[in-house]
């Protein structure tokens, strides 16, 4: 691989969004400029795990005509995909793959064999690979949310795939907080992590992850190597990745 870094930066839906349903395109912006300079300038392949679609799609009149609310999100998530990858592709100001992945199709052994040879073609290539939940196909997601929350296990299963050096979790809170809320700064893979899962806040309204979810996707990479960190969308990547801004970052 020509690049000297891999990575996965996983977006959430409550970074891309504002009050009132209203998606922050500045954001989107900010993120499709910082990972073509870190490509660019210092060697670092971004993978980019995407949530968002529904919400996006939520906004179309064509949802109200859906039967039932597992109907309504497949459709809101038909219209909201082709959208943000749009944005996403107008943000980074050339070629970008998307891809709707399943859990189903990568734990299958010859179709993850296949899928992981597409990405790294992708990624040697110098092409972002957008990656999102195939929600209009599959309803894994949306039924198992406890345990699949807002691409946090797509986000895990990738990043052990491809062997990536880290994950960056970009959301709408500067890391991970204790009970006082005050910010934990670093974590490793020596630390008792109970104590951490009792720190965990509630979902969102509008993700399906939540910190819990986070926190054991970071648990989970500890194992392999993978260093985590967990950032705020109001700061740029490359400050969150060099620890220029609050997070939380989760050593090996």
């Amino acid at each position: 691989m020509k690049f000297k870094t891999l990575q996965i930066v996983k977006i959430g839906s409550q970074a891309l969004f504002r009050d009132k349903d209203r998606i922050d395109i500045n954001k989107i912006n900010d993120i499709g400029h910082d990972v073509k300079y870190l490509r660019d300038h210092h060697g670092v392949m971004t993978v980019l795990v995407t949530s968002g679609a529904i919400s996006l799609g939520k906004m179309s009149r064509s949802v109200a005509e859906a039967s039932n609310d597992l109907v309504k999100s497949r459709v809101a998530a038909s219209i909201g995909q082709v959208q943000l990858m749009d944005l996403y592709k107008l943000s980074i100001g050339e070629e970008v793959a998307q891809i709707l992945a399943t859990h189903v199709g990568i734990a299958n052994e010859e179709s993850r064999k296949n899928f992981e040879e597409m990405m790294r073609i992708l990624i040697n290539d110098g092409i972002f690979p957008i990656v999102n939940y195939n929600d209009t196909m599959d309803d894994y997601e949306m039924k198992h949310v406890q345990n699949f929350g807002d691409n946090d296990k797509l986000t895990e299963t990738l990043a052990i795939m491809l062997n990536v050096d880290r994950v960056v979790i970009v959301s709408n809170v500067d890391g991970f907080l204790d009970q006082s809320g005050k910010l934990i700064e670093r974590i490793t893979a020596k630390d008792d992590f109970r104590q951490y899962y009792t720190y965990c806040s509630t979902k969102s309204n509008r993700g399906t992850g939540g910190m819990c979810s986070k926190v054991s996707v970071a648990e989970n990479l500890l194992k392999h190597g993978i260093t985590t960190i967990i950032g705020n969308s109001a700061y740029n990547l490359p400050d969150i990745i060099d620890g220029k801004v609050p997070r939380t970052i989760f050593v090996p």
